[in-house]
């Protein structure tokens, strides 16, 4: 209410200075509303957030189902939690390397493609930043 009350002009009083019923009179309960809700709904959330030990991954969806004179308010939050991932032991997965016993030479259209292609997209993006972390990190040996 005091920020509200300092922003409403009351004739007679200086800009803030009006008293709490004078200015209640000049404000439309629209006005209020929204001043009420803007200020605590942030807080509200937090509290819920801290008291239900939620870990929220996006900021929520907030309804105001429910806002009566005189009533209780019902407000619902929906949001979306941090999922709980559980990471099996990789390291006891067996791998197997094998020799290659037979080479398939890849497609005519598929040869020499970043030198026919260098300006696409995906050799623009993709192949060319690759390249150039070998050409750094190989220089002495390319030269």
């Amino acid at each position: 209410m005091k920020s509200l009350s300092a922003d409403t002009k009351v004739e007679g009083f200086r800009k803030g200075k009006a008293p709490a019923d004078l200015v209640n009179k000049k404000l439309r309960q629209e006005k209020i509303y929204d001043e009420l809700i803007r200020k605590l709904l942030p807080d509200i959330y937090e509290h819920i957030i801290k008291t239900e030990k939620l870990e929220p991954a996006i900021s929520p969806k907030v309804e105001l189902k429910k806002a009566l004179e005189k009533e209780d308010w019902l407000i619902e939050f929906t949001v979306a939690l941090k999922p709980h991932v559980t990471i099996p032991e990789y390291k006891k997965i067996v791998t197997e390397v094998k020799p290659l016993n037979k080479f398939f030479e890849a497609e005519e259209s598929h040869q020499n493609y970043y030198d026919n292609n260098p300006l696409l997209p995906y050799c623009q993006v993709v192949i060319s930043p690759k390249l150039a972390k070998i050409r750094e990190k190989y220089a002495q040996l390319l030269k």
